[in-house]
């Protein structure tokens, strides 16, 4: 019970399909609908029979239709409304321009304003029943065809009830003898057709209306905020033209059938102004005739043809039934007539339709035609003209004027009168959606080309615009407004891009003040412990953006201990940095109190656990050594293994072994740690992953196999020399392709002396050449270099930096810096040179080495220089480092 309550309230609540569109919106289709409705009885589609070969099949109710889409959409209230208005507006036409005998005689208050509005109540409520519930489409399609055939029984069913209570009111009214009105009535019914023909076109026509409305809907609501505005305005375009189109219909029809009603009428009105003349003529003649037969003796065969031609019932010779129905009264009697409709001497007391003497000389007096019922086949009884069979008759007009004794009726059927409306109707038709067609693929190549166009093109500089390309511009001037529309975007992209450089400027300072900051908290200075000559240790970190997350430090915890580490931040950019910082805080303060590797990254980690809402985490390795007795004590927290290469064999090792998960996740994390005993010669490598991730252009990693492949062909470096090759390696891999992670590289060198280093920073002009000579020559001189190799170290350092004051900052008005730093190690002797530049990119390296001319003529200037270099120098490597250019050489003795 409480279901069916439940479905009973969804169907007194259902709205239809529009139920949750704005209320104009509701009101517009009501309106539309309502003119449909409208147009459909003024041009004969709201009531109309269908049927082949002259044979009704049966007379649609057309009306039912624009009810039906009502219903679907509105609900069953509207529909009820649309039904009685569509009655009222189907009364008032049958009132004054009725199509034929049926809708003339039959339509009346019951069945047009009555019927309508129960059927748009019941239709309403069958669609109501079949889609309250939304049903999928199949079913939706099998419901509807249901709701409308039940429909159609019902209007089918009241209509004959409405046509027996119009029959009873008749009999009532008139006292005429029921017999012969249902004989009447009978014969009218034969008219209408087949009953069931009826049901099942009025359900077809309101299932196709209905199924149509249902589909309408859908596709606008899946087009909703997706339709183009083309596709919108043609829309509208397409409902205006089809409202108009109506409108226009509808006039033509009532213009068309006014002006054939017009011209009947004058039609009739001069044949009987002519007939009066002939009659008054006539009488006159006769007369005179009469006058002369009494004063003279005329012979009998002389006198009747004259008389004959004198007499007025001659004046209908040549008239025929194409000219319409006339016949004459004289004395309340048929005197003569053109038809046997009208036979002589029958009393015109009872005429068709109620159409006595009374009415006849009634209409002589008036200047307006009559509504009559038309039939050339009456039959004659009591002395009164009946119609035979309703089937014979049609809806017809009458004109009727006096002339002395005589009253003269003309009668046109309405098939004379409209005979070339339809024809008329089809061309005015044709004309019309012509002009309406034309209107409309004329109005879309308009707005097409007016706006649509400019439109598509303006999307096109906004699409580029959103994309990052800021100096694209909108240049559509087709007309005023979209010449205001293109500066005005313009005006916005470039105070944008006003804003975006004022606020890129800002950042870039802020990120270069962030920069400096944190390479403040890296160490930078190398050797870092000058005095301690047990281990010799460099690092490097270079960003993948202005700001990293990776990081090492180093630092003494008493007189015999290193504190050493290196990590790699989750995060990037400034939120790595800010999390960088904090861990390196902790990580540091911890180790550097002297307590065990484990017990201080434990510390550490809880920590950064507290009040890490942003998720982050860091992965560490970090170590203790005692260079006294080279124990190296570390804690490998989730970080890349590091590699270990012994002195005695020159081979290097995995340390694989992991002594706890990563930092800022699981505040009870517990740590472990493991122990090494480091010999003179070990150098121990560490990195981030950023070196073995590294991808090429092809997007091929660098990996683990190469870094081995790398360090067993550079086992002998020193840590700043193996530091800075192995950079350079992964440069070169890495040329072509994005630099996605942080690179960050430690060497730790155990039993040796430190590298001594130098650094000078000049203008990149040649008069600072001798100075620059002087600062690596002077070296080179403490460490007893001989002479040759001396020699050949300053004419690369000669050329290197000439080829810097020439082209790296040719393309600027004043000239930049050139920074040279070296670098001394003694197990063996050799300088490692390295020369920084800001200037533009330029790899010396890639220039091929020059071929030998076969002529002096032939020879080329230029690259010998560089190709000296190579020669000469035991290795030249080449890295650019953010916005520098890094040149470094090394020479051996």
């Amino acid at each position: 019970m409480g279901a069916r309550n439940d479905g009973g309230k969804r169907i007194r609540d259902w709205k239809g399909l529009l139920h949750d569109s704005p209320r104009k919106i509701k009101l517009r289709v009501f309106l539309m609908l309502l003119l449909l409705s409208a147009s459909m009885t003024f041009t004969q589609f709201g009531f109309i029979g269908v049927g082949t070969n002259g044979e009704y099949l049966g007379y649609m109710f057309g009306l039912l239709a624009p009810v039906a889409a009502t219903a679907v959409l509105l609900g069953k209230g509207a529909s009820t409304l649309q039904g009685f208005l569509s009655g009222a507006v189907l009364f008032f036409h049958a009132r004054f321009q009725p199509l034929d005998l049926i809708e003339r005689y039959f339509v009346s208050v019951l069945n047009s304003v009555v019927l309508y509005t129960f059927a748009g109540f019941v239709i309403g409520f069958f669609l109501a029943v079949a889609l309250h519930n939304g049903p999928r489409i199949r079913r939706r399609i099998v419901y509807v065809l249901l709701a409308c055939l039940q429909t159609s029984v019902f209007i089918t069913v009241a209509f004959l009830i409405n046509v027996v209570v119009d029959l009873i009111f008749t009999i009532v009214n008139t006292g005429a003898d029921s017999i012969d009105l249902l004989t009447e009535w009978k014969s009218a019914f034969d008219s209408i057709g087949s009953i069931d023909a009826q049901v099942l076109l009025d359900a077809l026509l309101m299932a196709a209306v209905a199924l149509a409305a249902c589909g309408m809907v859908n596709r606008h609501r899946q087009m909703s905020g997706h339709a183009h505005v083309q596709s919108v305005f043609r829309t509208e375009l397409f409902v205006a033209v089809a409202l108009t189109f109506m409108v226009a219909q509808a006039m033509s029809f009532v213009t068309i059938t006014r002006s054939a009603e017009s011209a009947a009428q004058i039609h009739m009105e001069d044949e009987l102004s002519f007939l009066k003349g002939q009659i008054d003529t006539r009488d006159t003649h006769y007369n005179d005739l009469v006058s002369v037969t009494e004063s003279y003796d005329i012979p009998q065969d002389v006198l009747d043809p004259l008389m004959q031609s004198a007499s007025v019932e001659s004046i209908l010779d040549g008239y025929t039934l194409d000219d319409g129905s006339i016949a004459v009264f004289k004395d309340g009697k048929v005197a003569f007539s053109n038809t046997p409709a009208y036979p002589a001497g029958v009393d015109g007391s009872r005429f068709f339709d109620g159409v006595g003497m009374e009415a006849i000389e009634t209409l002589a007096q008036s200047s307006k035609m009559r509504e009559m019922v038309y039939s050339t086949r009456p039959y004659v009884e009591d002395n009164a003209i009946h119609v035979g069979q309703f089937s014979d008759a049609q809806l017809g007009y009458m004109r009727a004027i006096q002339a002395g004794d005589y009253y003269i009726m003309m009668a046109m059927p309405s098939s004379m009168i409209y005979e070339s409306r339809q024809a008329t109707m089809l061309w005015a038709t044709m004309l019309a959606l012509l002009i309406l067609v034309t209107v409309y693929v004329v109005a879309s190549r308009l707005l097409g080309r007016l706006v649509i166009q400019p439109i598509d093109r303006t999307n096109e500089s906004l699409a580029r615009i959103t994309a990052g390309d800021l100096n694209a511009t909108v240049a559509e001037t087709s007309n005023v407004e979209f010449a205001s529309l293109s500066n005005g975007i313009n005006s916005t992209v470039d105070a944008l891009k006003g804003w975006i450089n004022e606020a890129q400027t800002s950042m870039e300072r802020e990120l270069a003040t962030a920069k400096a900051i944190q390479e403040s908290a890296i160490p930078r200075v190398f050797p870092p412990f000058p005095e301690v000559d047990a281990f010799d240790i460099f690092a490097s970190m270079d960003a993948a953006k202005e700001v990293g997350g990776d990081f090492f430090d180093f630092f003494l915890i008493d007189d015999t201990t290193l504190g050493f580490l290196i990590a790699d931040v989750s995060g990037k950019g400034v939120p790595g940095a800010l999390f960088m910082m904090a861990a390196k805080t902790e990580i540091g303060n911890y180790l550097s109190t002297g307590m065990d590797p484990a017990q201080a990254i434990a510390s550490a980690n809880m920590r950064l656990c507290a009040n890490n809402d942003a998720g982050m985490f860091v992965t560490v390795w970090a170590a203790t050594l005692n260079w006294k007795t080279g124990l190296l004590t570390y804690v490998n927290a989730g970080h890349n293994p590091p590699l270990l290469r012994h002195g005695n064999s020159g081979e290097w090792e995995w340390l694989k072994k992991k002594c706890g998960l990563f930092l800022g996740t699981f505040d009870i994390a517990k740590y472990r740690q493991e122990t090494i005993q480091l010999q003179p010669g070990d150098e121990l490598l560490l990195y981030t992953d950023g070196v073995n991730e590294a991808f090429n252009a092809s997007e091929e990693e660098y990996g683990n196999d190469r870094l081995e492949a790398f360090l067993a062909q550079h086992a002998s470096m020193h840590p700043r020399e193996l530091v800075r090759s192995l950079r350079a390696d992964v440069a070169r891999w890495a040329e072509g392709a994005e630099q996605s992670d942080d690179v960050t590289i430690l060497s730790l060198e155990y039993g040796v002396a430190p590298e001594v280093t130098g650094t000078i920073t000049v203008p990149a002009t040649l008069d600072h050449l001798d100075e620059v000579i002087s600062f690596i020559s002077d070296e080179l001189e403490r460490r007893l270099c001989p002479i040759s190799v001396q020699r050949k170290v300053e004419v690369a350092m000669e050329e290197l930096f000439v080829n810097v004051c020439n082209y790296a900052y040719a393309d600027q008005e004043e000239p930049g810096t050139a920074q040279i730093r070296y670098a001394y190690g003694a197990d063996p002797s050799a300088i490692t040179v390295e020369l920084r530049d800001q200037g533009v990119p330029f790899d010396p390296l890639k220039r091929k080495d020059p071929t030998k001319p076969a002529s002096i003529q032939e020879a080329k200037i230029g690259g010998l220089g560089i190709f000296m270099v190579r020669k000469s120098m035991d290795d030249v490597a080449y890295m650019r480092d953010g916005d520098t250019n890094v040149l470094i050489f090394k020479k051996g003795w």
